[in-house]
């Protein structure tokens, strides 16, 4: 595993120990695919297309130049994209990819888009929250029509932008699309960085708004872009939450405005198994916020 904590201008510690399923030895500089945590990246990059005015972050899709058979561009938009709010079902449980050809095959991101828009919605757009990787995959495509660049070019100059431009961007592999939604391979001392970059010193210079978007969760504790954690407070119906970040298979980072701390962690296998590995690490991550603070 892999710990970092970051509190700007003050503490910059990392700590690693032992080895990944390979039987490599983890050091501080170890990258890792942060897989689902990428999607914090493409989310600042939606957001500075939006305050380029770019994307109506509020109109319908056009259709996708990479997926014009997609079926449902004029029935969502990017907000509910961005907040898993669209009711797209994910590729992984579309029956292309549970078949055996999946387990065989690099899967693309026109692929998986493909798939999901195969499959009927699992709820009408807006009207609840649902995870799927496919909307960032989405989202992905829809910058590239925006800003007439690929996707890969847009995420190296965020990294270069945020100190991080030795991190890797990995291709599509089997069974995983990568793009916008996986596949920025980076280290937890990296990762906790690009949470004092972008919520801290806002590198991507989002406007108030955009920020403000970002840091404003529903009471599922996702937002247009980060996701929110607790210590939380319900207060008149409405939740807050002390801390923003995201997950991955692997990876967690988070970052607490009011102390100005960011931290992440990684580890070698799996985030989610065991089943009670995930409430582990966000427990040592609000631990160790807890000791930077109390000096």
């Amino acid at each position: 595993m892999q710990i970092a904590v970051i509190q700007d201008g003050g503490v910059d510690w990392s700590y690693s120990q032992g080895t990944d399923p390979f039987g490599n030895t983890f050091t501080n500089d170890t990258q890792l695919d942060i897989a689902s945590a990428t999607k914090s990246f493409t989310s600042a990059l939606v957001w500075q297309a939006i305050d380029a005015g770019l994307i109506d972050p509020d109109a319908p899709l056009a259709p996708l130049s990479a997926v014009p058979s997609f079926a449902y561009a004029g029935q969502i938009t990017v907000r509910e994209l961005l907040a898993h709010r669209t009711g797209l079902t994910n590729y992984r449980d579309t029956p292309q990819y549970t078949g055996a050809a999946a387990a065989n095959l690099v899967v693309t991101p026109e692929q998986a888009v493909t798939w999901s828009g195969l499959a009927p919605l699992a709820f009408p757009p807006g009207s609840q929250a649902g995870y799927s990787s496919v909307n960032y995959l989405v989202l992905g495509f829809v910058l590239e029509d925006a800003t007439h660049q690929s996707f890969d070019d847009l995420l190296a100059k965020l990294l270069t932008d945020a100190g991080l431009s030795d991190a890797q961007i990995l291709p599509s592999e089997i069974g995983l699309p990568e793009f916008s939604t996986a596949g920025l391979q980076i280290s937890a001392h990296q990762l906790a960085q690009w949470g004092i970059q972008l919520l801290d010193r806002n590198v991507a210079m989002l406007s108030p708004t955009a920020l403000s978007t970002l840091t404003t969760p529903d009471a599922n504790g996702l937002s247009a872009g980060e996701e929110a954690y607790c210590p939380c407070q319900t207060v008149g119906g409405g939740t807050t939450f002390d801390s923003y970040g995201y997950q991955g298979s692997v990876s967690a980072f988070q970052y607490e405005p009011s102390s100005k701390v960011s931290a992440a962690i990684q580890v070698g296998d799996s985030l989610w198994d065991p089943a009670d590995r995930d409430q582990a690490v966000l427990d040592l991550l609000q631990r160790l916020r807890e000791i930077l603070l109390a000096g």
